[in-house]
């Protein structure tokens, strides 16, 4: 029996710390692995991008082919605003 697959939750704590350097460490580890195992398509990623109402371009981007910088990037805003886009799937992904 497969096991489902749960998205990790990463303590970012260690990142206002003063001097937590491992935490901060394993945090980064934490975050790459979730974001290799873990992770969408570039069509559902497309549909989380940019809400042209935020004051910075919020959600999934991704910088343009062409770029020598191949970096994606998720920006998120506290919990309450109205600016974040999530996915509708899974619903849980909040």
């Amino acid at each position: 029996m497969r096991t489902p697959m749960t998205i990790p939750t990463v303590d970012l704590s260690p990142f206002f710390i003063a001097g937590d350097e491992s935490g901060r460490e394993k945090a980064k580890e934490s975050i790459t692995k979730a974001c290799t195992d873990y992770g969408y398509s570039d069509e559902i990623k497309r549909k989380c991008s940019s809400n042209p109402g935020a004051p910075l371009p919020a959600g999934y981007n991704k910088q343009p082919e062409q770029s020598p910088d191949k970096n994606e990037y998720l920006l998120m805003f506290p919990p309450e605003s109205v600016f974040n886009i999530l996915p509708n799937n899974p619903l849980h992904f909040r």
